[in-house]
């Protein structure tokens, strides 16, 4: 990684260095590391845990140890939090009353020297270069992400430079000791802000303070009024992640750059990470005590803070920034040498030949034609994008040819080809291991090796939405493990599977194809009760994934959940698929809330754990709301990159039909919930929705595929809206 004003990296700095004592506390670091031996394991639960507490809980050292596959299903979310790092540290607001509030993007110089300079963005920022650059798969998802997700910081602080490298990995040949010496390095060098006082002397108590800017919490802010200041510069009017101002607009007159109390409220709740909405509602009228934000609508003008019978963020009231502004402040923790070059931060991506086609073939070859049902792609060596090797081939991979942390395959075939407007195929990936024919075809076929898993092809959607709708899923699991004493134990816990997706293009993509997938609309209840009915594995499965996925889809607002979007996997498992419409869209026809077929109802009821069915959708429920400044704040990150803005993600999910915050009585909001479980079956939006998609939808598109190709062209931007 290098920076375009040519400051050194952490290595050149650390050799450079004529600090004598400061090579002697490196050294004593790097071996009180080694003598404490390796550290605990660093796994997916301990991740979304960090991530959850917000992003400075992320280190290098943790980014480096994270497995492969870890990193392959969390390549956005992590993309997105070093991102979000870097906005909230790299923005130097100027005293002018223009600044602030998500319209404007990020252009003075100060936001940019203050963020390269932040060793917390820096050295995440290495670290995830380097897991990306030693390992095929990584690079891979990475590269492709970048070219469809709206990752717009990295155009604003760093940059991808991608080279044509052939021997790009040659320089990852010891692995091992690379990621140690560069963990080191990165915990070690940018380890400290270095902010100096008017004689050059380091003040660490003030670089402290700057530094847990980014974790400052509500009681910090309301013991400081100087840390308030700073609060409101730094991260409440941040131009990019702060409130959004807008014109606001209150009987007949309107009022620029302005913003509500009540997503006042929301901002400050998601952002300092509390549920209680009386502290962000502290924290709101302590801003406007000390001449923060002032309020410009005339309802209660006359009054004081408090004086309208509303606690602040609970009222309709406009605010605005006010005249007063919030003292400037900056890092100083590297030295920018040449001020005339703009310091943004190049990282370097070398790609060889196979990279190169792997890209190539992925992004563009696979979807240049419509897909041909047993029909394949001739031979290539391109990366699997969905697989990454464990290095101890215990699953029969020993003969597949492996390459970095990924699989080479040699032959993409089209295995099946679906029926619909869009027309996805299956796609089965094989491997020419070592000594294997390759002529004459018949031989070849036989003797290639299938690495797993099939991948559906897919175009027409934005994929970026089952991506992140997939992510959320992951967290919410996590949450539910970590509360696990609220469902008596690890074996209770409810889950919602997700399963892995890549777009590709704006509107193209690779998801992971699942085996034994039924349709609810399709499945069998009744043989599963015969079959099932006293398998206390399969039922408690089935009640767990059941719940867990009702629930996800419940607070994520997914929509258009017919029973073909609800699948059944091997007897076992209750999955939702398809999330093309999110936070409250529905068509025409909606579905309720919570989708249950009166099937599934009634072999629920046969075999006993209806009740606990219900029960547990209101603890999984209350669970998630438990936690919804958290929430709120990692979802909103997530979300935002399959084109919703903020917020109206923030809305949705406080909103009743999601998180439900503003009601303060916990039982009343669990038994809203449990309420609409039990009457699903029988809702009419249920019977209308499966009719619809049953007897309408089949002849919409039949008449689609018969209809001239204009008119299709016109039908399918009219469904994309």
């Amino acid at each position: 990684m290098r920076r375009r004003d040519a400051i050194p990296d952490a290595e050149e700095a650390t050799a450079n260095s004529d600090d004598k004592s400061s090579q002697e506390s490196f050294a004593a670091s790097a071996a009180a590391a080694a003598a404490e031996g390796p550290p605990p394991p660093y796994t997916e639960s301990d991740f979304l845990e960090d991530v959850l507490a917000g992003p400075m809980s992320l280190t290098p050292a943790k980014l480096l140890s994270l497995g492969d596959e870890i990193i392959l299903k969390y390549s956005l979310l992590i993309l997105s939090l070093i991102g979000h790092l870097g906005s909230l540290v790299g923005s130097v607001p100027d005293n002018s009353r223009g600044g602030g509030g998500g319209e404007a993007p990020i252009t003075n110089r100060g936001a940019r020297d203050s963020c390269i300079a932040n060793p917390h963005f820096v050295s995440l920022l290495r670290a995830f270069s380097v897991r990306c650059m030693s390992s095929r798969p990584l690079k891979l998802r990475f590269a492709l992400l970048m070219n469809v997700a709206d990752l717009d910081v990295v155009n604003e602080f760093w940059r991808p430079v991608v080279i044509h490298d052939p021997d790009c990995y040659d320089r990852y040949k010891n692995n091992s000791d690379m990621l140690a010496d560069l963990s080191v390095c990165c915990e070690s060098h940018f380890a400290a802000d270095i902010v100096q006082d008017a004689e050059g002397n380091v003040d660490e108590t003030e670089a402290a303070k700057k530094r847990s800017i980014a974790s400052v919490t509500a009681e910090d802010l309301l013991q400081s009024d100087k840390r308030m200041h700073e609060y409101a510069t730094r991260r409440f009017f941040h131009p990019r992640s702060g409130i959004a101002l807008k014109t606001k607009r209150r009987g007949l007159r309107s009022y620029t750059r302005a913003f509500s109390e009540y997503n006042a409220l929301l901002y400050l709740m998601q952002d300092l990470r509390t549920s209680e909405k009386s502290v962000a509602s502290a924290v709101g009228a302590r801003m406007v005590e000390i001449g923060i934000i002032k309020q410009v609508s005339t309802a209660h003008l006359s009054l004081l803070p408090g004086d309208s019978g509303k606690a602040f963020g609970f009222g309709h009231e406009v605010y605005v920034r006010s005249e007063i502004s919030p003292s400037r402040v900056s890092f100083r923790a590297l030295s920018i040498k040449d001020k005339s070059i703009s310091p943004e931060i190049d990282v370097e991506f070398g790609l060889d030949v196979v990279d190169m086609q792997s890209i190539n073939f992925w992004r563009e070859v696979l979807f240049e034609k419509p897909l041909v049902e047993d029909s394949d792609f001739g031979t290539y060596a391109v990366v699997h994008p969905m697989a990454v090797t464990s290095g101890h081939n215990e699953d029969g991979t020993a003969e597949i040819v492996s390459s970095h942390g990924g699989y080479i395959v040699h032959r993409v075939t089209v295995k099946k080809v679906f029926h619909s407007m869009a027309k996805p195929g299956i796609l089965s990936m094989s491997s020419c291991p070592p000594g294997a024919v390759i002529l004459p075809q018949e031989q070849a076929a036989a003797e290639r090796i299938e690495v797993g898993p099939r991948m559906i092809a897919k175009t027409g959607d934005n994929l970026l939405n089952d991506l992140s709708i997939g992510l959320s899923f992951r967290i919410f699991s996590n949450i539910w493990r970590a509360d696990e004493d609220r469902f008596g134990g690890p074996d209770k816990v409810p889950f919602s599977f997700a399963y892995d997706v890549l777009p590709t293009g704006p509107k193209a993509g690779l998801l992971e194809c699942l085996p034994g997938l039924t349709p609810l609309n399709d499945y069998d209840w009744p043989k599963w009760v015969a079959d099932y009915g006293t398998n206390e594995e399969v039922l408690n499965t089935m009640l767990r994934s059941a719940a867990g996925a009702s629930v996800a889809t419940y607070v994520l607002g997914c929509g258009d959940r017919h029973w073909d979007n609800i699948q059944i996997r091997d007897s076992q498992m209750l999955l939702h698929i398809d999330f093309g419409m999110i936070l409250g869209e529905n068509p025409a026809f909606k579905t309720p809330r919570f989708s249950i077929s009166a099937g599934m109802e009634k072999a629920f009821k046969d075999v006993g754990i209806w009740e606990a069915f219900v029960d547990m959708c209101g603890d999984a429920f209350l669970s998630l709301r438990s936690r919804s400044a958290e929430l709120m704040r990692l979802v909103a990150l997530v979300l935002h990159h399959a084109g919703r803005p903020r917020t109206k993600i923030l809305k949705y999910l406080a909103s009743q039909p999601s998180l439900n915050i503003t009601e303060e009585d916990e039982d009343a909001a669990g038994k809203f919930v449990c309420d609409q479980v039990r009457s699903s079956s029988k809702n009419w939006e249920t019977i209308m929705r499966k009719f619809t998609h049953d007897r309408v939808d089949p002849l919409f598109f039949k008449a689609v595929e018969l209809a001239p190709a204009g008119l299709v062209s016109a039908v399918e931007k009219l469904y994309d809206k």
